[in-house]
């Protein structure tokens, strides 16, 4: 499972789409509105922003930490 995730991430192209789709409000609203919080294309997004050189400029975001928690994103 590891692998196909890091290889899922590390391809350009799936990495901007899970960008694209969590910047996108209303995209989001309708992910998370879901309900039960298994959404696994919402935990990608999630787990992409960790990523994301935009939301590692700002040093109070919880985006930001140096160390990340694996368990607590899903």
């Amino acid at each position: 499972m590891n692998v196909c995730l890091q290889s899922l991430l590390s391809s350009p192209a799936f990495f901007n789409m899970l960008i694209a789709i969590g910047s996108n409000k209303e995209i989001m609203q309708e992910l998370n509105k879901s309900g039960d919080g298994q959404n696994l294309l919402a935990k990608f997004v999630h787990l992409a922003r960790f990523f994301n050189p935009r939301d590692q400029l700002d040093s109070s975001s919880i985006f930001a930490a140096r160390t990340v928690n694996a368990e607590k994103i899903f």
